[in-house]
């Protein structure tokens, strides 16, 4: 009797079995070679930021960009000029500012940016979807979609900032102590990192480093400038003890935790070079004297 031509169920099962051990070799190292172009993007990125910090101190007498106004004008909470406020139910919700494509960036640096796109990070858009305040509804408004406009936020001890015209910031790029040791732009986690974090102790610290609050406007203000001044004198630049940032340095590029605790972020200095940086340096690399 002639044998139909076909498989077998047994070499079916070999095959799909053969194909699903591939794939699970391959999908991880996809999965890696995704992640590594997002991270060279976010560094394309984030270079753009310093080549318009340059380019606006060499059109304003070497004078740095404001910290509160180089990507929207006056966006600083209690800023008494802020149009942006602290109202859930606005359209001008000050938590829902990063992601509110309805808004216009008006600020000083924006006509040096060669584009829209390099405002966000694409490793944070996508994370941001997931697991910021806002995608859990914390201080959101829901007619606001969640399409991040900015994912980048700027030294505050660069500007100075704002309103708060203090001794402790710096106004031109040649009172930077030592321009590769200050950051000028760097990331923030779209989520609060706690204080129970696992993240592993730097250096000589006893506590983990923690954030109160994920981003939300376009600064990266770690701490009260004051407190810091004493932090630095107190500690120097490898502080003991590091204080609760108000806002820190990102942990999801290259998270190894599924919590995006362990991992770093990107950061230009005011050298222009690109770096990872990690939250416990957060204080470190923004004091500029």
């Amino acid at each position: 009797m002639e044998r139909k031509k076909g498989f077998t169920l047994i070499e079916l099962l070999v095959v799909i079995a053969i194909i699903a051990l591939l794939l699970s070799i391959v999908m991880p190292s996809l999965r890696i070679a995704k992640d590594r172009a997002m991270e060279v993007l976010c560094e394309n990125n984030i270079r753009q930021f310093g080549i318009g910090m340059f380019a606006y101190c060499n059109d304003n007498d070497g004078t740095l960009p404001d910290a509160e106004d180089w990507l929207l004008m006056n966006l600083v909470r209690g800023d008494p000029q802020s149009p942006y406020v602290v109202n859930p139910s606005s359209l001008l919700n000050f938590d829902c500012v990063w992601h509110n494509a309805s808004i216009t960036a008006d600020g000083l640096i924006v006509r040096y940016l060669s584009s829209d796109e390099v405002r966000a990070c694409p490793a944070f858009k996508r994370i941001a979807l997931r697991r910021s305040n806002c995608a859990a509804g914390v201080s959101h408004n829901p007619a606001i979609p969640i399409e991040p406009q900015f994912t980048y936020s700027q030294n505050p001890f660069l500007g100075p900032l704002g309103y708060l015209k203090a001794q402790y910031y710096v106004r031109k790029i040649t009172q930077l102590r030592s321009p590769s040791a200050v950051f000028a732009y760097g990331e923030e986690n779209p989520y609060v990192l706690p204080s129970s974090n696992p993240r592993p102790l730097y250096g000589k610290f006893t506590v983990r480093v923690s954030s109160v609050t994920p981003l939300n406007d376009c600064l990266l203000y770690s701490i009260n400038p004051q407190s810091a001044k004493s932090f630095i004198e107190k500690y120097g630049s490898k502080y003991d003890v590091p204080p609760t940032f108000t806002d820190c340095l990102g942990t999801f590029h290259r998270a190894k935790d599924t919590d995006g605790y362990l991992g770093y972020s990107k950061a230009v200095f005011a050298d222009g070079h690109i770096q990872n940086v990690v939250p416990e340096e957060s204080l470190i690399y923004s004091w500029p004297f």
